[in-house]
């Protein structure tokens, strides 16, 4: 049984921001008008590859999946960010049906919830990722708070991205193979 995922899909990738502090310690000397009085930090410039730009966007995805899903709005702002054609509308459909049914998707307390993704191919504006996929988020009953699915799954996804106006989306999300737990290519 295919439970919380019906429609969707993401690794953990961050960008990181490196700054330097200096600081020699003892007084400061006052400024003799010689010496400058003010100090320009050299312009720092962050490239990010494109395998990193596709990454960050199926992560965008799988973030905005669950902020999506608790409380469920299938309108939610970020949806179209993140995704695009079919996986968007898969998405909304999911989302509105756990809206219809009263039902949130939660991670537990120290979930093992995680993407293992890689870039299977890059080709201009298409994108094709291959995800190793812990899956133990928990669908609740929203009135009630009661748990209805706290089962562990393991997946393999298949995702597919586009660059729409300088943007990667996930297009596509499929599930190619499953395990109970967490096994497979995640043990």
């Amino acid at each position: 049984m295919v439970r919380r995922w019906m429609a969707f899909g993401v690794p953990a990738v961050a960008l990181m921001a490196m700054a330097g502090c200096g600081g020699g310690g003892g007084e400061a000397a006052e400024p003799t008008p010689t010496e400058p009085t003010t100090t320009e930090a050299a312009p720092t410039t962050t490239v990010v590859s494109e395998e990193d730009a596709v990454l960050a966007a199926y992560q965008g995805y799988w973030d905005t999946w669950l902020a999506a899903t608790n409380p469920p709005d299938p309108d939610h702002p970020d949806l179209a960010k993140f995704a695009a054609g079919v996986q968007l509308d898969r998405d909304r459909a999911a989302i509105a049906n756990y809206r219809q049914l009263s039902q949130v998707v939660r991670l537990p307390q120290n979930p093992a919830w995680s993407h293992q993704a890689a870039v299977l191919s890059l080709d201009g504006d298409a994108a094709v990722i291959t995800d190793c996929s812990v899956d133990d988020s928990v669908v609740l009953d929203r009135p009630t708070g009661r748990v209805l699915n706290d089962a562990v799954s393991t997946y393999v996804f298949r995702a597919s991205l586009n660059r729409e106006g300088g943007t990667w989306k996930v297009t596509v999300v499929d599930a190619t193979s499953r395990w109970e737990g967490v096994a497979g290519c995640a043990a």
